[in-house]
């Protein structure tokens, strides 16, 4: 281990800065204050075809109005000290080996006698970071940090990441968000913030809390004590910065951070906080290795019995794309595999829909006639109409066993939501003309931004809705008049209108797995159409 001093170089005096690099992560350390300016993940496996600078997580020169920096200690108030800390020029020690690389920025001694030590260790390869704050009283009478006796919190943000594109409609505030997270208990929650409450108390009533973080799509930065903390009394806190006029600016000021004191120390004391983080991207396996659930976060507003679909999907998405490495085939493939696998489901649904049809046809000159005899005496209509509906064998669930598929697909596009929506595999992956399938397509520009639109025309809706009003066109006939197939003709546009203005700004990933999932039930639906065998079933 070959310990380097690199104190005031003329390298640093020129950029006041230090930048420790390994594998995975790029962090910028400021020597005034010293304090991460800067924190990039680098690791080419999690990089698109554009970030080859690297994906910044915080910059603390363009982190928005609030400022502030990653990993800053903020006092309440006013505070000589804690501006002393923030402003003082720190001595640098770097520590390299193979494993790790271990950076100590210690402050000079402050007027009040109290010296600050940080030091980070970095493992050359993962994004799960130590931290150790260490405080020395070098006067010769006790003191306390901060002077006041307020609370001293380390935070982190504010904001995390580029700033995400906010698109019209429901999609725009489900995937462009900053969010508090804290983990109480053996519950992971999302913390929300609102313009008339900017500051949320994060602390287990009776349970322990384990970490905060903030969250956004794609990446996870977190906090959890190691050592030096009663655990039972740990507090964190979320707020937004001042001077917030509107919802959308919540995100990029928030921040969130664990309570630290206030420090007290006897004369010559020392004192520390030991304390781990992790920065990096929400994928399962690097979330897992960070340890504390953190994993929690991911389907994190899912029951968990949909968050076990979600993962499974995820898994075979996965798979399919290791045989297939096209991302936009793979969620083909994978609306065709969960056809074929919900095929018998399937072919119940359409069978029994299609018995019900041809029931209803038979029907439907005794259905005039009772309601003509039974104008009057909705009991007797009801009682005559049940007579019937026995001597066809046709029960009051019959009309509903022909949406068995779409009862079934409800839990798995729900699940899709979330695995589409955050998978970082799909992460600025293109297929076509689409650019990213993890967004809307956007073929090309509308020149003006619409309400629920938005500014860009996307084809993938407008071929999800025609899929869909094909399907229903070209269902079986079910015996209706024509006063009836108008109606029906109606309601068929006006949910595929409405699904149209739904889905416009979903990513494309999940459009394209939808509008094969459209086309897969078309196929089965001819197939058995022009099926001899299942024909003469349904015409006994």
């Amino acid at each position: 281990m070959l310990p380097c001093l690199l104190g005031f170089s003329l390298l640093e005096a020129a950029t006041n800065s230090v930048t420790v690099e390994t594998e995975s992560v790029a962090v910028r350390f400021g020597l005034s204050g010293g304090v991460p300016e800067s924190w990039r993940l680098i690791d080419p496996a999690y990089l698109g075809p554009q970030e080859l600078d690297g994906i910044e997580l915080i910059n603390a020169s363009v982190s928005g109005p609030s400022g502030g920096a990653p990993l800053e200690l903020v006092v309440p108030g006013e505070s000589g000290e804690a501006t002393f800390f923030r402003e003082a020029i720190y001595e640098v020690e770097r520590l390299d080996d193979p494993e790790e690389i271990r950076l100590i920025l210690r402050s000079p001694e402050s007027p009040g006698g109290i010296r600050l030590i940080r030091t980070y260790r970095f493992p050359m390869r993962g994004f799960k970071v130590g931290l150790t704050l260490e405080w020395e009283n070098l006067s010769e009478g006790p003191v306390e940090f901060p002077e006041s006796g307020d609370d001293l919190v380390l935070a982190i943000g504010p904001g995390l990441g580029g700033a995400s594109r906010r698109d019209a409609g429901l999609a725009g505030s489900l995937y462009a968000y900053i969010e508090p997270v804290a983990a109480v208990g053996t519950e992971v929650e999302g913390v929300e913030l609102e313009l008339d409450q900017l500051r949320a108390e994060l602390a287990g009533e009776g349970t322990p809390l384990r970490w905060v973080g903030l969250h956004n799509r794609y990446f996870l930065m977190a906090l959890s004590p190691a050592q030096g903390f009663q655990r039972e009394e740990l507090r964190g806190v979320a707020w937004a910065g001042a001077g917030v006029a509107s919802a959308d600016e919540i995100g990029p000021m928030t921040r969130a951070g664990l309570v630290l004191g206030p420090i007290l120390l006897a004369a010559g004391e020392s004192t520390s906080r030991e304390l781990t983080l992790f920065a990096g991207p929400k994928i399962r396996t690097e979330l897992e290795s960070g340890g504390e659930d953190l994993e929690r976060v991911l389907y994190l507003n899912l029951w968990n019995w949909l968050r076990w679909l979600s993962f499974g999907l995820l898994a075979l998405m996965n798979g399919i794309h290791a045989l297939i490495p096209s991302w936009g085939l793979s969620i083909i493939l994978l609306a065709v595999v969960i056809r074929l696998v919900l095929s018998p489901v399937a072919q119940i649904g359409i069978k029994a829909q299609a018995r019900f049809n041809a029931a209803n046809a038979r029907m439907k000159p005794e259905l005039k006639r009772i309601n003509g005899e039974f104008a009057k005496d909705a009991a007797g209509k009801h009682h005559a109409t049940m007579k019937l509906y026995k001597e066809h064998g046709v029960s009051m669930f019959s009309p509903f066993k022909g949406c068995l598929t779409l009862f079934i697909q409800i839990p798995i596009f729900i699940a899709l939501f979330n695995v589409i929506g955050q998978a970082y595999e799909l992460r600025g992956v293109g297929f076509l003309w689409i650019n990213d399938l993890a967004a809307p397509d956007r073929l090309f520009p509308l020149g003006i931004t619409l309400p629920v639109l938005g500014d860009s025309f996307n084809l993938l809706p407008v071929l999800m809705a025609l899929t869909q009003v094909l399907t229903t066109n070209l269902a079986p006939p079910d015996g209706s008049d024509e006063r009836q197939r108008r109606n029906q003709r109606w309601s068929m546009w006006a949910m595929a209108l409405a699904f149209f203005l739904l889905f416009y700004n979903f990513p494309s990933g999940l459009i394209i797995y939808w509008t094969s999932a459209n086309l897969g039930h078309l196929a089965q639906q001819q197939f058995w159409r022009f099926s001899p065998s299942d024909r003469s079933e349904t015409t006994e």
